[in-house]
């Protein structure tokens, strides 16, 4: 009997290749195999629909403010956790399942992690992040949570439901093409950032699950809702390498891309940029409703909101993909943000201005 490793592998038996005529062969149930799926492809799953659906449960008022530790937080990394297993993907050694626990306050949270093994064999040690926070403020009896527009609830659609739902929308695409990606891509919702970057400062500076000398890139992704035509590429230009790709990236994607080279200390890649880390750190702005109760669903600019996902999908494929990574050519921050700044106000005073910078 031959072996099913010479036969033609455009068809399948379970798990061995084998040809149109298997039964020949002592196999059953032959059938053809799907082909392999392009970017293009992949990309087919990030729709309008698909961010509407997920966030409109993000951001519903049944989850009360996703506040750190109760029950609207737990629900939330319950559904991000079941989009990551329906996708594929593979929770990280060193977490329960697909979260890693820490604590805030003497309250029980959790980053969710799902993975995409890398299969280039000098490449697959080598990870990519892509990141953003999944928890939020609560309701306006709580600390930070402004009352506007008649709620109760600050439902965070922008801040960060978008990024949340972004984060789930790339692992559902590159998922499709598991088993093509070089480098390992790691999909990363962080807990308590609200409460000062708690979730990935626990992740960076305690319990990496992945060598942090090893994580070519990390890419954060807070507030990307409220800008139809463009997004900020916030740290981006220390890397020309880095700024370049996402400049073709959101070309393909049909927005604009603006790189700078500041990204203040107000989110979720500051403890990865101290760590050594290349980052960038996607956003669209500072609306009227942050941090306040008229933050929802209906204000999202779900055409922006698609093209910029798109783009780190892209963008997240490349660094895949490419020999090259940003680590060669990026530049680093000379400057910590001081602790007391670490807030958003400060951020938005400073976005481009060299402020508090890593810079």
């Amino acid at each position: 009997m031959k072996s099913c490793a010479t036969l033609d592998k455009a068809y399948t038996s379970g798990t061995a290749p084998c040809n149109a005529s298997c039964t020949g062969y002592g196999l059953t149930g032959c059938v053809k195999a799907p082909p392999v799926q392009s970017l293009t492809d992949a990309l087919k799953v990030i729709t309008e629909a698909q961010l509407k659906k997920d966030l409109t449960y993000i951001a519903s008022d049944a989850l009360a403010g996703r506040f750190p530790g109760r029950s609207g937080d737990q629900q939330a990394r319950s559904y991000i956790e079941s989009a990551f297993k329906s996708a594929g993907l593979s929770p990280a050694k060193g977490t329960s399942g697909f979260q890693q626990a820490f604590s805030w306050s003497s309250k029980s949270t959790a980053n969710v992690v799902g993975v995409l093994p890398g299969t280039d064999a000098n490449l697959k040690n080598e990870v990519i992040i892509v990141g953003g926070h999944h928890d939020h403020l609560g309701t306006s009896s709580d600390y930070g949570c402004s009352s506007k527009g008649g709620n109760t609830i600050c439902n965070g659609a922008d801040d960060n439901g978008t990024g949340t739902v972004a984060v789930m929308a790339v692992a559902r695409a590159l998922a499709k093409l598991k088993g093509q990606n070089r480098r390992t891509l790691v999909f990363m919702l962080f807990g308590a950032e609200e409460k000062g970057l708690v979730g990935s400062k626990y992740y960076a500076k305690s319990a990496p699950l992945y060598p942090l000398n090893k994580t070519v890139y990390m890419i954060n992704i807070d507030m990307i809702g409220d800008s139809s035509t463009s997004v900020k590429a916030l740290g981006a230009s220390r890397s020309s390498l880095a700024k370049g790709w996402i400049a073709s990236a959101a070309q393909a994607s049909g927005v604009t891309a603006s790189s700078t080279t500041s990204a203040g200390g107000g989110s979720d890649h500051y403890h990865f940029a101290t760590s050594g880390v290349p980052y960038v750190f996607f956003h669209t702005g500072i609306s009227a409703c942050y941090h306040a109760t008229c933050d929802t669903v209906e204000k999202i600019k779900y055409s922006g909101f698609t093209k910029i996902t798109k783009l780190v999908a892209r963008f997240m494929w490349k660094l895949s993909q490419e020999d090259k990574n940003p680590r060669t050519d990026f530049v680093s921050y000379t400057k910590l943000a001081p602790k007391s700044y670490l807030d958003w106000k400060y951020f938005s005073d400073h976005l481009d201005h060299g402020g508090v910078p890593i810079d």
